[in-house]
C-alpha cells in the first residue's frame, strides 16, 4: 500500500486518497484494533484512508474479483508456460500492465470501449503516461524487507508463516 500510494504521489495525485479492502486479517480482519493501528500508522501520514466492503455485502468487491479474473484469462492461464525466470516474470507482467492500462478497450461501468489511460486522460488532463507503468512488485519480497516493516515484525510474520528458509535461500 504504501508502495501503491508513493506511486500515486510521484504521478500527481495529491487529494485524499481512499482505498477499499475486503475483511482480510493483512488488513486486520474483523479486529477493530488492529485496522485502526494500520490506519493510523499507514495511511493517515500519506494523506488515505482504507476502507472495509460492507459485510455480508459480495457485490462490493465484484470489481477487485473481476479484475482477478480478467488477469487469470488474459496473462496468467495463456502465459504461464513461457515464464521461466524472474526475468521473464517481470518482462511478461510488464507488458500486459501497458497493455492493460494503455492499449486495451475496456467494457466495464463507465468505460465505453476506452483504454483506462483515455478516461484518467479525462478526468485529469495533463496527467503524464507513465502514470500508466508502474513496475510489477513481488509482494513476497517487499513484504520481507525491512524498508517496509521492522525487522521484528518481517521475522514473527516470516517464521509464523513458516517459510523462513524459503527467504534465506534468497
Amino acid at each position: 500500500m504504501k508502495l501503491l500510494i508513493s506511486w500515486l504521489r510521484a504521478n500527481g495525485i495529491n487529494h485524499r486518497i481512499y482505498i477499499q479492502s475486503d475483511w482480510g486479517l493483512e488488513f486486520g480482519g474483523p479486529t477493530l484494533r488492529v485496522w485502526n493501528k494500520i490506519q493510523k500508522e499507514i495511511f493517515e501520514p500519506r494523506n488515505a484512508e482504507m476502507l472495509k466492503i460492507r459485510k455480508s455485502r459480495w457485490t462490493d468487491n465484484a470489481y477487485v474479483e473481476r479484475t482477478h479474473r480478467t488477469d487469470d484469462e488474459e496473462f496468467y492461464i495463456p502465459k504461464l508456460l513461457q515464464i521461466n525466470t524472474i526475468d521473464d516474470l517481470f518482462k511478461w507482467s510488464y507488458g500486459y500492465v501497458t497493455h492493460f492500462n494503455t492499449k486495451r478497450p475496456h467494457y466495464g461501468k463507465h468505460m465505453h470501449g476506452k483504454t483506462p489511460f483515455e478516461v484518467l486522460s479525462k478526468l485529469m488532463p495533463g496527467i503524464s503516461k507513465t502514470f500508466c507503468f508502474m513496475p510489477p512488485i513481488i509482494l513476497d519480497f517487499v513484504s520481507c524487507s525491512p524498508l517496509f516493516i521492522k525487522e521484528e515484525t518481517q521475522r514473527a510474520f516470516v517464521t509464523y508463516r513458516g517459510l523462513l528458509d524459503v527467504f534465506d535461500t534468497y
